[in-house]
């Protein structure tokens, strides 16, 4: 099937609180709302949350 003008696509993706982590620290972004859930716990968020690159990567992958 060809896209065409005005397709759409989604996709639902739930990250598990190791993996969001393990993807941060591989791709190198050490801040601690990625992988320390202690720190994460006292934030605004009030648990771990996927990293910026982690979510850039799912949207390429779902374009691609």
């Amino acid at each position: 099937m060809r896209p065409r003008a005005h397709d759409r696509f989604a996709t639902e993706v739930q990250l598990d609180p190791s993996s969001a982590a393990a993807f941060a620290l591989n791709a190198g972004d050490d801040n601690p709302l990625h992988h320390d859930p202690e720190f994460a716990a006292r934030s605004r968020f009030g648990r771990l949350i996927a990293s910026g690159p982690h979510t850039t990567a799912l949207l390429l992958a779902l374009t691609a």
